[in-house]
């Protein structure tokens, strides 16, 4: 079976899975880069890359700023928009710019290489259910799987979420961007019950007037300066959930990053946070499944893989995807969040395979190779 992947090629992300083709002993993958593609405004190279390929796995374009402005002015383009972007580290800017140009590449990516015969380890419809965070939670809700409840789709200023919070009897909620990832432009907003003081934590950093990421959670309390970053972050687009107390001990809060492989529950992280946000980037801790069993039971554990595998599934049965399951202080599972790129777990393997053998394992058993 031959690989192609499409990805960033200076990422560890693209390293990793041409070390995993090797290990189980793949010819090396063919490599498209984000960067090339994009800077073109072509796909044909997708499509003679793929003529001699079996599989085609698109993976994450992020972490790279040349690739970031490329799908910024792409959904621009596509936006009839302006853009003015700084090359500023961490700068937040044009979100929902960069989401439309990511889902349109990835789907004329992906229209491109089908067209050769090559399988895919995304559907369109799949992959672009994953990238569109709103879609996917409809898309669970409607199949009746436990999500945290949206209070609105699209927030249309600070102003228009404390009329929610009224409106749902609600003083804790999750902002979170559109077409986010890794925790990035996420808030997590309380409402003092009787003082009416509000706590906004978010890993985003006001500086000078801007908004940008950062790798530590902060705190703001003055309800000007949280307005001013709710308003900033209002075009990303927001979408407001409620926010679910998650199971904790010792002080810190829980939830599992689920990998699920053809269909299987495989690789699990326990991930262990101080902040609403468990996101092991954020300088968050790893703990032991063991000790989840211990607290919470097996069983538990169990019902959490189900899940995801059934969120999965749901989404429209990728090959794989990475699934945050949350578990409520009463012990209830919840599908936080189904990620498109989210099997990246250096360290973790199941049966002694990590997440990238044991996905192209599933498919070399399924898939002869097409004579060269």
């Amino acid at each position: 079976m031959r690989l192609l992947l499409l990805g960033n090629l200076d990422n560890r992300r693209i390293k990793l899975q041409v070390l995993a083709a090797k290990e189980i002993g793949l010819p090396p993958p063919t490599l498209i880069s984000w960067a090339s593609l994009l800077s073109r405004w072509t796909f044909t190279e997708v499509a003679e890359k793929a003529a001699s390929c079996d599989l085609l796995r698109i993976d994450s374009p992020g972490e790279c700023w040349q690739i970031d402005k490329l799908l910024i002015e792409r959904g621009a383009t596509i936006q009839d928009l302006k853009v003015h972007l700084k090359e500023e580290k961490g700068r937040i800017q044009y979100l929902e710019s960069y989401g439309i140009g990511l889902l349109t590449s990835i789907q004329e990516a992906q229209q491109t290489a089908e067209k050769t015969g090559i399988r895919s380890v995304y559907s369109a419809t799949a992959l672009q259910r994953m990238v569109d965070k709103v879609k996917c939670q409809k898309t669970l809700a409607t199949a009746g799987l436990p999500v945290p409840a949206r209070l609105c789709d699209r927030l249309k200023s600070f102003d228009h979420l404390m009329t929610l919070l009224k409106e749902n009897q609600c003083r804790q909620v999750f902002l979170k961007p559109r077409y986010g990832s890794s925790a990035s432009g996420i808030m997590a907003f309380r409402m003092h019950k009787a003082s009416g003081n509000l706590i906004m934590r978010t890993s985003i950093e006001a500086t000078g007037g801007s908004l940008y990421n950062s790798l530590k959670i902060r705190e703001y309390q003055d309800r000007r300066t949280i307005s001013k970053i709710v308003n900033k972050m209002i075009s990303a687009p927001l979408y407001v959930e409620h926010w679910v107390p998650k199971f904790s001990l010792a002080g810190k809060s829980w939830d599992l990053r689920i990998v699920v492989i053809h269909g299987q529950a495989t690789h699990c992280v326990l991930r262990t946070s101080k902040s609403p946000m468990t996101n092991l980037h954020l300088g968050n801790q790893r703990g032991m499944l063991s000790q989840f069993e211990d607290y919470l039971g097996a069983e538990r554990l169990n019902a959490a893989k189900v899940l995801a595998e059934q969120a999965v599934y749901t989404v429209g049965a990728p090959a794989t995807a990475g699934v945050d399951i949350l578990i409520s202080t009463s012990g209830q599972p919840l599908v936080a969040e189904v990620n498109a790129f989210g099997d990246l777990l250096p360290g973790i393997t199941y049966n002694g395979r990590s997440t990238y053998e044991h996905l192209f394992r599933g498919y070399s058993e399924k898939i002869p190779s097409n004579p060269i």
